[in-house]
């Protein structure tokens, strides 16, 4: 068997010339195989058919090596984790009797977000309320929603009641993208065997504080602009929405304190939050004729693309009107003859300090054709 590495995958149209000299080399006869001919087209599906499947093999492998080398690391995806808060159901008028809610009790929004029931609960008699806790039915920010819209009882009651959530729920974050790991694993490359102020801050990322991770972080060292400040950094950090909680920041502080060959010894440091800078986008254009008949799944298409943009977006990292073009054309290749894009804040630039990172509250998206 050969030693040689496979660079690249074989294409459809080599396979099927190959098999139409083999059966020329086999027959000694020459067989139609102009464009469009039963056997030039059988070639062309049987060339597809392992063209796929040698790009599958590939990409398998090539994913192998990378979560391979993750793994070696203690890098692993993270999991999306699911938002959750505590619901209040009520009568209006004390129960003559106690009416029991069964764990799993299905409860929603308005717009169809469902939690379920951690526990059982009751309503005693002569009394009106009783509240438990609930966590989204699915995992991700979609279910952070609001205090007081979580209204709907879908399951598990037939007493006349209502529900509402006092507090809005939280703790609601998406799976990690592939990007956001790779990122994770340079930084953890990056912040070996050394303990410069740049890799104590790629050292934190990862660190985590019940479900809340430290998504990106970035070093100020105030000395190089200012040498009389001394000597000294600070960290900031961002759980991914342009925050970090005070426990995440404890979390992070007890992980460079205990952790052996991360901090200078007797360099100070402090952990500081990055600070949001909000900004609505919105994307509108104009699609060719013959897709006027998919606005919605464009619209969609064109939203997740620039969402995906904006979560890359670094800490410090300027956006442009022009970035943002590109990411949404890139949602919907060669299917708009026109695009345009504003930011609510005005303006052609957004500028982000050093202890600063752009967050896109929301991304709307109206096209028409």
């Amino acid at each position: 068997m050969s030693n040689t590495p496979i660079t690249s995958t074989v294409t459809t149209p080599q396979i099927a010339e190959n098999f139409l000299g083999a059966m020329f080399a086999l027959t000694g006869v020459l067989t139609d195989a102009t464009q469009g001919s039963i056997v030039r087209t059988y070639g062309e599906a049987v060339g597809a058919i392992t063209e796929l499947a040698s790009a599958t093999a590939t990409a398998s492998t090539f994913q192998g090596g990378v979560y391979g080398a993750y793994s070696a690391f203690g890098i692993t995806p993270i999991a999306a984790t699911s938002a959750t808060t505590t619901v209040t159901f009520s009568s209006t008028t004390p129960v003559t009797s106690a009416v029991y809610i069964p764990a799993g009790t299905i409860v929603a929004t308005v717009s169809g977000i469902q939690f379920y029931t951690n526990a059982a609960v009751t309503i005693a008699a002569n009394t009106s309320s009783a509240s438990v806790g609930v966590t989204a039915q699915t995992p991700g920010a979609s279910g952070n929603v609001q205090a007081n819209t979580i209204t709907q009882i879908l399951s598990g009651v037939t007493y006349p009641i209502s529900v509402t959530n006092p507090t809005a729920a939280t703790g609601g974050t998406n799976q990690e993208t592939p990007q956001q790991t790779a990122a994770r694993f340079s930084a953890k490359i990056n912040s070996i065997g050394t303990t410069s102020p740049i890799a104590v801050a790629n050292a934190v990322i990862g660190v985590n504080y019940q479900g809340e991770y430290v998504v990106q972080s970035s070093v100020y060292e105030p000395w190089i602009t200012n040498p009389s400040a001394g000597a000294g950094f600070t960290i900031y950090i961002d759980n991914g929405s342009g925050t970090a909680s005070s426990n995440l920041i404890q979390a992070v502080t007890n992980f460079i304190n205990t952790t052996p060959g991360y901090r200078p010894a007797g360099v100070p440091y402090t952990i500081d939050p990055v600070t949001a800078i909000d900004v609505t986008i919105t994307v509108t254009g104009v699609v060719f004729s013959q897709y006027a008949n998919e606005l919605s799944t464009l619209e969609s298409a064109i939203q997740s693309s620039v969402e995906s943009y904006m979560s890359s977006v670094q800490i410090g990292q300027s956006i442009t009107l022009g970035s943002i073009s590109a990411a949404a054309a890139n949602g919907a290749p060669s299917a708009l003859s026109s695009l345009n894009v504003s930011f609510s804040t005005g303006g052609d630039t957004i500028t982000a300090a050093y202890n600063q990172r752009i967050i896109a509250t929301s991304v709307t998206v109206n096209l028409t054709s």
